[in-house]
């Protein structure tokens, strides 16, 4: 099967891609699901590629926690004892 890019060329699937919604959905409901775990999941369906090409793409698909608004302490030198 191929599939078109921007140029209008086709270009073959690349060997991640019938397993991209699969990968997305499991992190979805598990973010902290391990690159390992993933591919023992993957491989039970049938992916055949490397741990560290998955871990890239992991990395990549991986939801980002919400970022925390704080207040950053500056103070003059003096100003606090530290004991």
């Amino acid at each position: 099967m191929l599939a078109g890019n921007s140029a209008g060329h086709p270009s073959p699937l690349r060997p991640i891609d019938p397993y991209r919604p699969f990968l997305l959905e499991t992190l979805t409901k598990f973010p902290m699901l391990t690159s390992a775990r993933s591919l023992q999941m993957l491989i039970e369906r049938g992916y055949v590629r490397s741990s560290s090409h998955l871990r890239h793409l992991v990395a990549g698909m991986r939801p980002r926690p919400a970022t925390e608004a704080y207040l950053r302490l500056r103070t003059l030198p003096g100003e606090q004892a530290q004991v």
